[in-house]
């Protein structure tokens, strides 16, 4: 019968050569934490105890050949976050298809000298010596642990030729690239532990180590190494996954997305409480608390079962989520994060914290509502914190969230809401009527403004285009008529509109003098409209279907003009709109106005950024890649720009109509110097200081295609163009001037597209910004010269228009929903819905949710 020998776990050659001694003898080895570890001695009904000798040596080379049998090997006991350890029954033959099978993949022979920079006396450490040495290696146990600048300098003797660690080792050492440096060339091999690493990461990790095979495996205590990812072999997505099966291993995933293993790697039982439990169920598969998913062979991990917090179909880990505050705390010991049950997401977040934590619990608050954010999870009610007298723990140390969330989870604890924002109106006049009571309850309510004057206009607080369908559903329910509803979004104060409604007047008299002018600004506006409806449109067909042009269109300069119309046609409209409608506002005098819609569409911008984003940020929580260069890859879009423009173009234009006559002008060499400006900046794209981090989201915002000076000349010629447009009392002759400048545009753009210049800047930026202003202004003078048209075809060609200006409204919904198109097919795909199936549901819920958002809007033909 086999000795059950404990062995006092110490990172040293003296405790390897004392594991391989017993598992050569075919005794069963039992790591402890200590001579005195009475539970695992106990459990594991040990009948020796060895301490290895405290010695020096670093270096390790000597034969070791895995025995072949089902006898047991080892038994490792797991940490046991929820009760005592599980000892894990590991066979020899166990041991040995792990080692013969990563071997294979890594190509190791009797060359290999690693520096192994985990602990030996865990199972990835241990693990590799047994590799190692089975190639008839050596390997090197550095006395105070992992240090890139050892690491270099072994390099650099040429003493060490492979290296093993863990994710958050790797990142030390790709922090110190730079101490590397060329000596990288001289690994040849390296093996990363499962914790999740990036696809940056891992392709950083090739280009340090050009030469090296390099494999990251997914595996746990009971089978150990179970998937193996070719790191240095494989590119593109499949970087973020954790490798696939090799030999007769393998993985299934379960309707719960648990993960199954199977294979003869997998551990025999469980030793719980001095009995042999099977850890297979009736099949032959471990059922992992693993979450995972398979894509063409490849198995990409999404983190624990056990302690995730579902709040409203997200997902967070508590560590993941501790990890974020962690930095900010004076001491971690004395909080944990975990999960509560809450009736309207599922799952709040219960965090448990000691008197003996030193931050207020307000402060905390802010601290997880702003780290929860991050994940995606702006649920500002779910954030429970309770105080209690200890926070239950393992032998090991380790947080029993789940005895905490047992414990507390219906007690009543300290919750918080977020501070509302309120604004205050310069000139604010109370309502007087019951009338103008009515209309500034519903707009205080909906626009969440602490106040409104009747003198106001809701346009002019900020009203939007999903604020706007709210506001229709209240103004409808009581009572009004679609007249009034339209005259309230197009800038009537509501004491005009409370005055309509009180004397039961039909419609608005405008005097007779004003008619005509406001035919045309009607006119002008739901033109303005249709050229966002079309540039909205051009951006979802741009997105949806790639390449097309390439089939019809040879020269690459023009492909690159007419590829993407609507982005920059989207942001000269917005400039034009802003001008055209709002440059009183932003007169002297009347500035605070102009600040008002500031104040609210930023707000709603932000939301926008956060919803476009919120399949990359979902995609970062299923990784756990939470890198700055992570996210900052996840918040850039064009929103990014609409968010800055908004900050920044009403106060330009502000700035501009200070020269009056000269306005127009002024504006468009601003426009030629912001294009400038863009050019200028590509000089600096290989610049080192933003190439990752949150700096990246500047680089990318200041020097991507669509950058913010880029488009920001779009926006100042739109804006030149509304208040060239405002200045006009003849329809006919508006309509002919814009068409000879819109071609004069579209022929400079085409010449200048055409021709190869030296200077990349030039080619990439001015031909788009006279071509694609150019027919910004065709399309105006089309959608303009529609209500010209007489009879069924000028009924038919307002129809269109009509559409076109509603879509035009709704472009921002229509840009955020058409974002989940593309993601949403891919997921029906996953669960084995046919592709054209799994396209067209998507399609047809994008297209339902916009059929029913212009069935409201078109009748009220709000100009926002």
């Amino acid at each position: 019968m086999s000795n059950i020998i404990g062995i006092v776990a110490t990172n040293t050659i003296a405790y390897v050569e004392t594991i391989f001694s017993c598992l050569e003898e075919k005794n069963i080895v039992v790591p402890l934490r200590n001579s005195n570890d009475q539970y695992r001695i106990k459990a594991a009904r040990i009948n020796k105890i060895v301490e290895p000798p405290d010695n020096r040596e670093q270096w390790m080379k000597r034969p070791f050949s895995p025995v072949k049998s089902d006898d047991i090997a080892l038994i490792a006991f797991t940490s046991g976050t929820e009760g005592n350890p599980k000892g894990v029954e590991i066979t020899h033959n166990n041991l040995a298809e792990v080692v013969q099978r990563l071997n294979t993949v890594m190509q190791v022979d009797s060359s290999i000298r690693e520096y192994i920079g985990i602990p030996v006396y865990h199972s990835f450490g241990l693990g590799r010596c047994r590799a190692v040495a089975s190639a008839g290696g050596s390997f090197f146990i550095p006395a105070d642990g992992f240090n890139p600048f050892e690491i270099a300098e072994m390099l650099k003797r040429e003493q060490i030729n492979a290296i093993s660690a863990v994710p958050s080792l790797w990142r030390i050492l790709l922090e110190e690239k730079e101490v590397i440096g060329h000596y990288g060339k001289k690994v040849k091999w390296i093996e990363i532990g499962s914790q999740y690493m990036s696809r940056e990461e891992k392709e950083a990790l090739k280009r340090l180590f050009p030469n090296a095979i390099i494999v990251q495996h997914y595996g746990l205590t009971e089978a150990s190494r179970t998937t193996l990812l070719e790191i240095h072999n494989t590119v593109g997505e499949q970087l973020e996954s954790v490798g696939k099966t090799f030999g007769d291993i393998q993985v299934k995933i379960l309707e719960s997305n648990q993960i199954a293993i199977s294979g003869s790697h997998v551990a025999t039982e469980y030793l719980i409480e001095d009995q042999s439990v099977n850890l297979k169920d009736e099949n032959g598969w471990f059922i992992t608390n693993d979450l995972g998913e398979i894509k063409d062979e490849y198995l990409y991990y999404r983190g624990r079962a056990d302690d995730i917090i579902n709040c409203g179909g997200i997902k967070v880990s508590p560590e993941q989520l501790e990890t974020k505050i962690f930095p900010s705390l004076e001491d971690t010991s004395q909080i944990a994060i975990c999960r509560r049950h809450d009736p309207l997401r599922g799952d709040g977040f219960l965090v448990a914290v000691t008197p003996e934590f030193k931050m207020s619990k307000q402060e905390l608050y802010n601290l997880i509502l702003d780290a929860n954010q991050q994940f995606g999870v702006n649920a500002t009610n779910a954030i429970s914190i309770i105080e209690v007298n200890e926070l239950p723990r393992t032998a090991s140390g380790k947080i029993q969230r789940k005895k905490i969330s047992e414990q507390y989870g219906e007690v009543e604890c300290f919750k918080f809401d977020a501070v509302e924002v309120s604004s205050h109106a310069d000139g604010y006049v109370a309502p007087s009527t019951q009338e103008e009571k009515m209309l500034c309850d519903i707009g205080q309510k909906i626009l969440n403004v602490e106040r409104i004057s009747v003198t106001d206009d809701f346009l002019a607080l900020g009203m939007d285009s999903l604020l706007s369908l709210k506001l229709t559903f209240k103004l409808k329910s009581k009572g009004l008529k679609d007249n009034l509803i339209r005259e309230i979004l197009s800038g009537s104060t509501i004491k005009e509109i409370a005055a309509q409604i009180s004397s039961n007047s039909e419609q608005l008299a405008p005097k007779p003098e004003n008619r005509s002018k406001h035919k045309l600004v009607l006119n002008t506006t739901e033109a303005v409209n249709a050229v966002r409806g079309i540039a909205i449109i051009l951006i979802i067909i741009n997105h949806w279907i790639e390449g097309l042009l390439n089939k019809f269109v040879s020269n690459p300069e023009l492909i690159r003009l007419l590829r993407f119309p609507g982005t920059p046609i989207f942001a000269l409209a917005f400039g034009l709109f802003l001008s055209y409608l709002y440059s009183d506002y932003f007169q002297k005098g009347s500035f605070s106005k102009g600040l008002r819609i500031i104040h609210s569409r930023i707000f709603i911008l932000l939301l926008g950024i956060l919803l476009v984003g919120l399949p990359a940020y979902i995609r970062i929580f299923i990784t756990g890649d939470f890198s700055s260069t992570a996210f900052a890859k996840a918040t850039y879009s064009i929103m990014d720009y609409y968010f800055l423009a908004m900050l920044t173009v009403p106060f330009l234009l502000y700035f501009l109509l200070k020269f009056n006559k000269w306005t127009i002008e002024m504006t468009v060499i601003l426009a030629v110097v912001s294009m400038s400006v863009a050019i200028y900046l590509q000089n600096f794209a290989e610049w080192s200081l933003w190439q990752d981090g949150w700096m990246l989201l500047v680089k990318l915002n200041l020097l991507a295609y669509y950058g913010y000076f880029n488009l920001l000349a779009f926006s100042l010629l739109g804006v030149a163009i509304g208040i060239f447009l405002k200045g006009f009392k003849n329809e006919s002759r508006q309509i002919y001037t814009l068409f000879a400048i819109g071609l004069i545009g579209v022929l400079i753009g085409v010449l200048l597209g055409g021709h190869h210049y030296s200077f990349k800047g030039f080619r990439l930026f001015f031909p788009q910004l006279f071509f694609h202003t150019g027919i910004s202004l065709l399309i105006i003078v089309g959608m303009l010269m529609i209500s010209q048209v007489k009879g069924h075809k000028g009924h038919f060609l307002l129809a269109i228009r009509n559409v076109l200006s509603t879509v035009g409204i709704l472009t921002l919904p229509a840009f955020i929903l058409h974002g989940y198109v593309i993601p949403l097919e891919h997921l029906f795909m996953y669960f084995s819905v046919p592709k054209l199936i799994a396209l067209a549901i998507p399609l047809a819920i994008f297209f339902f949710v916009m059929w029913w958002l212009a069935k409201i809007i078109h009748r009220t033909k709000a100009t926002i």
